[in-house]
């Protein structure tokens, strides 16, 4: 049966970017339907195997599905589009690598050990970036905190219940810095010296955006897949946050390294990413105890501080 396009790459990205809205809207919903009724198994993972599996290793049939219902609809709709799908589900391997086109970015489940824990912690994740790695459109959706998150060059808003414009005057709600695989004890301990309290994050992308709101300091992350750091990208950069390394210089699209494995466009971990919010007095002093090796985590110093630029 030959497949039927209805649309090409060349199609305004706004209109993609309003379907995600719409999909998020009904993943969220199938999310919460299944919560506390799947069972977590264990996935492949490049950085872990066998005893050294983490909250970052378990997913749930959930994740396969969502991520499966979101291809199956773009492969019919914009399957000239580059894909960045986090789980290796059948459908994701029908797409074919383009190296001009723009790419699609989907984290089915993000925050997975916080759903089967039965928190409220977890997302539905898309975005949207060019050919040449810029991030122009989020969309994370929270079914369990009924919060929607967007942002496209245009337009961006916060949805809780009802649309709201994004406060223009931000307050720091709390000295917590949420940090993943990028302090070492001695880096911890040094943190907590200069005021703040150290949390691990349920989801990247709620304490990413919690990062950018204010509710919280920072968000540390070790190498960080994009699927996870760089989907709340056009959120962040919209309210003028901007991610920088653990050298305090700013992550710009030409830091982020793909290539092609067996016709499919992956992307390279980013070796360390730091959102700070944008009233936070001590960014000096946190990038100055990241400066220093022993207070970062051994394995960010083993597989990812030579790419760090």
């Amino acid at each position: 049966m030959q497949k039927i396009k209805y649309n090409s790459a060349k199609l305004k990205k706004n209109e993609i970017f309003k379907w995600m809205i719409k999909f998020a809207l009904k993943a969220g919903k199938i999310i919460l339907e299944y919560r506390g009724k799947t069972q977590p198994v264990n996935k492949s993972h490049d950085l872990y195997s066998g005893k050294n599996l983490t909250d970052s290793s378990v997913k749930t049939i959930i994740d396969d599905v969502i991520q499966e219902l979101f291809l199956s609809e773009i492969y019919f709709k914009y399957s000239d589009y580059n894909i960045n799908a986090e789980e290796k589900t059948p459908v994701k391997f029908l797409f074919r690598t383009k190296n001009e086109n723009p790419c699609l970015h989907i984290d089915p489940l993000d925050g997975t050990k916080s759903y089967i824990d039965m928190k409220k912690e977890f997302t539905v994740g898309m975005a949207i970036s060019d050919k040449k790695n810029n991030f122009s459109h989020t969309v994370i959706y929270a079914p369990a905190l009924k919060k929607l998150f967007i942002a496209s060059p245009n337009d961006y808003d916060i949805l809780n219940e009802k649309l709201k414009k994004i406060p223009k005057k931000i307050i720091i709600k709390s000295n917590i810095i949420y940090e993943k695989r990028m302090l070492s004890d001695a880096g911890i301990a040094k943190i907590k010296s200069i005021g703040f309290e150290i949390k691990k994050p349920l989801s990247a992308h709620l304490a990413i955006i919690g990062t950018v709101l204010g509710e919280n300091s920072a968000f540390l992350y070790g190498g960080s897949q994009v699927h996870d750091g760089l989907v709340p990208l056009a959120f962040a950069i919209a309210n003028g946050v901007k991610p920088l390394n653990a050298k305090g210089k700013e992550i710009k699209n030409t830091d982020i390294q793909t290539k092609i494995e067996e016709n499919e466009l992956k992307f390279a971990r980013i070796p360390s990413l730091c959102y700070f919010s944008k009233t936070e007095k001590k960014i000096k002093n946190v990038l100055e105890i990241l400066s220093k090796k022993e207070n970062l985590h051994p394995e960010y110093l083993s597989k990812f501080a030579t790419y760090d630029k």
